[in-house]
């Protein structure tokens, strides 16, 4: 079996980023890796290669990484708990899947299968 990432590049409300990376650092990474399948999570910023390089429109990178042979029960884990998340909110209750307004509409989303790895020394 393959392991597998899912893959998320997003950015904050303008002027919001702290709150923007507190929320997603000690909450949502935690609340998504508590879902089946998922095993971790790192997040990481764009560093510009040389001084004035423009960033890109999402410089905000999330990395899931996937339990082996779990990719489809991990797609279906984040998809319910997105749903039930979004009814909760909708009703008043705590959802599972706590919410931030400081987290931009615009982001980028896409799930990958590992095909090969190489260790270092």
């Amino acid at each position: 079996m393959a392991k597998s990432i899912l893959v998320v590049y997003t950015k904050p409300v303008e002027g919001r980023e702290a709150e923007f990376d507190e929320w997603y650092t000690s909450v949502h990474l935690p609340e998504v890796v508590r879902l089946e399948g998922f095993t971790a999570a790192r997040r990481y910023r764009f560093v510009p290669e040389k001084a004035g390089e423009a960033h890109p429109d999402l410089p905000w990178l999330a990395i899931y990484e996937i339990e082996d042979g779990m990719l489809d029960a991990a797609r279906s884990a984040l998809a319910a708990a997105l749903r039930s998340s979004s009814a909760a909110v909708r009703e008043g209750r705590t959802p599972e899947l706590m919410p931030s307004d400081a987290l931009h509409r615009e982001r980028g989303v896409a799930w990958f299968e590992e095909i090969a790895a190489v260790q270092g020394s």
